[in-house]
């Protein structure tokens, strides 16, 4: 699953299969490198075991962290890039069309789990995945919050029709990186009547209203400034501050 503008270490493959061999795995997976503009960075897993099994463990330390994050908590990739799946496993229903849901990849990885009983942890990184300022997630896509809240929803429906609790953390996290990546999204529209004719639906979604009842601390100030100007209606000053934010990145 090595997405065309990224690259692999020579090793990865390796490591991998051995690594599901050694645990007689479904799936194995890795860290990874984030390059840009000539910079790399490393990121590593935040398990301390080189496995996961048993239901209850896949439960908690792998389905849950698709859901969002969590501070404190088991957070991994959710990109298929960085593992390795068994063909056998893998069920063409799996794939979903990237207009229908953002992070396809999500909904793949847990329908696919539900036929995994051990997987795989190499704690290095080992895969190079490079942010492109053109790439299609960075693009304006007119229907973006609307695949949002289909993924919000195949999340929900996932874990009831499992009897898997909802971690409200972790989705209160998926709920309010949605709305943040839905205002940049507009605001690369470049147009702010498009950007003030969207962001006043999503204002009024009940999701949203929902997210603003709760008394949640963001880690990012970024994510916190941007959904308290949502809040309260402050929608010029955060198109403005948003387009700064973007411009200057594009320049980096």
């Amino acid at each position: 699953f090595v997405d065309g503008d990224d690259y692999i270490e020579p090793e990865m493959a390796h490591k991998l299969i051995n690594s599901a061999e050694e645990n007689n795995s479904d799936v194995a997976l890795c860290g990874y490198y984030t390059n840009s503009t000539g910079e790399q960075n490393a990121f590593y897993l935040s398990l301390l075991k080189n496995s996961i099994s048993g239901k209850e463990n896949i439960i908690e330390n792998y389905i849950q962290p698709f859901i969002g994050t969590k501070k404190g908590g088991i957070n991994l990739p959710r990109f298929l890039c960085f593992r390795l799946l068994k063909r056998e496993l893998i069920n063409q229903d799996y794939f979903k069309h990237e207009n229908i849901y953002f992070s396809e990849d999500v909904v793949f990885n847990l329908m696919y789990t539900d036929r995994v009983n051990t997987i795989s942890v190499v704690n290095e990184p080992l895969y190079h995945y490079r942010l492109c300022t053109d790439s299609l997630s960075n693009r304006y896509r007119p229907n973006k919050w609307q695949m949002y809240l289909n993924l919000i929803a195949f999340l929900k429906c996932y874990l009831n029709d499992r009897n898997i609790a909802i971690d409200e953390e972790r989705m209160n996290d998926r709920i309010a990186l949605a709305i943040f990546s839905s205002i940049d999204n507009l605001v690369t529209s470049g147009e702010y009547r498009v950007f003030i004719k969207e962001i006043k639906k999503i204002r009024k979604d009940v999701i949203v209203k929902g997210l603003f009842k709760k008394h949640i601390r963001y880690d990012s100030f970024s994510v916190k400034l941007s959904l308290t100007l949502l809040k309260f209606r402050c929608y010029r000053l955060l198109y403005f501050i948003r387009q700064s934010r973007l411009n200057a990145i594009s320049w980096d």
